[in-house]
């Protein structure tokens, strides 16, 4: 499940980036720290939510399993070569291939547009699978038919189907029982006055009232 990036509690985490080596542990973990705190302040002050993970009794994988697991949209690593370069790398969890490498002097204002261009992307790849997945103007055999076998679990399945309606509760009964297919809602943005006007029922072929959203609820 892919959620917007702005309802996420935690948007990005500096990681406290460490050598496998428990001899080089500790002195690691001072050279690193002030340039740690100051990437999260940076970040902070673009207006991101921060969460710091500078356990060191965890490795870097599982570390990164944990927070993809959890959403955090971006993970932003920083280790003493990255800190020599003044330099931090930033790991989308979806849509970009690989790790960047970002100035630590730019990186409050990077971090914040491309959280931005990450929340768009996401915003336009979600319409374009909704609007994908919704037949227009079909009859009720067609409909019918691409449900029968329309099941939990397949992807991409029948989708969603608007169509003319005449409100009746009847009908909408025996709609049900015949394909398990139910009104989902009335989109506002197709049911504005007249729009139904001069359509007929896709379903009884009287004159519609709505323009209606059918499709199974799993």
């Amino acid at each position: 499940m892919l959620l917007p990036a702005a309802t996420a509690t935690t948007r990005c985490f500096p990681e406290f980036c460490l050598l496998p080596s428990h001899q080089a542990l500790y002195p690691l973990s001072h050279a690193v720290r002030d340039p740690l705190l100051t990437l999260t302040s940076l970040v902070q002050f673009a207006g991101l939510r921060v969460k710091v993970d500078d356990r060191d009794y965890i490795r870097n994988g599982a570390k990164y399993y944990e927070w993809e697991r959890k959403g955090v949209p971006l993970r932003i690593e920083i280790g003493p070569r990255d800190v020599k370069k003044d330099v931090c790398v930033f790991k989308w969890r979806v849509g970009a291939d690989g790790k960047e490498e970002v100035e630590l002097e730019g990186v409050g204002a990077k971090v914040k547009e491309d959280m931005e261009k990450y929340q768009q992307k996401l915003l336009e790849s979600a319409l374009e699978r909704m609007t994908g997945s919704i037949s227009m103007m079909v009859n009720y055999p067609t409909m019918r038919d691409a449900l029968a076998n329309d099941e939990a679990g397949t992807f991409p399945g029948a989708g969603l189907f608007l169509v003319p309606w005449k409100c009746d509760e009847e009908n909408e009964d025996k709609i049900k029982e015949e394909c398990k297919a139910t009104i989902r809602c009335y989109p506002l943005d197709v049911n504005g006055a007249g729009v139904a006007e001069g359509k007929t029922c896709f379903y009884s072929g009287e004159p519609a009232t709505h323009m209606a959203l059918f499709g199974r609820a799993f």
